[in-house]
């Protein structure tokens, strides 16, 4: 297996396949999303190449580039701090994992009204990455 490029902190990036196919990463990208006006040996060099190096494309950026924010929201009401921390835990690496980012609004009481009224604040905040 090739080794990765040196500023992809060990994940393999979309220009490691493309240098190891011999394409442009746009080539790579157009496999990768099904698209068009690929000759089918290099959409088998490319395929090759996304297997030997066990690539896989990164939610996150795929979001940015297409202009999307993955967002998950989170609206949490218990003030226990072993609750609270145990769960935020859970929460951030299960958002890491599928390359969303994790958005947070504490919700300060149990009745209708104020959960209503942090959803409509969590709704209401542009997240900035």
């Amino acid at each position: 297996m090739e080794k990765p490029s040196r500023r992809s902190g060990g994940s393999v990036t979309i220009q490691d396949v493309a240098r190891t196919a011999g394409v442009s990463a746009m080539t790579v990208s157009r496999v990768v999303n099904g698209g068009a006006n690929v000759r089918q040996s290099t959409r088998d060099s490319v395929l090759a190449a996304i297997e030997r190096l066990n690539y896989s494309p990164n939610s996150a950026a795929r979001s940015l580039a297409a202009g999307e924010a993955a967002q998950i929201g989170l609206l949490y009401a218990n003030p226990s701090m072993a609750y609270l921390s145990n769960f935020l835990i859970g929460a951030l690496e299960g958002a890491r994992k599928v390359g969303c980012h994790l958005v947070l609004e504490p919700c300060e009481g149990d009745g209708p009204d104020e959960q209503a009224e942090a959803a409509r604040r969590f709704a209401s905040t542009p997240v900035q990455g």
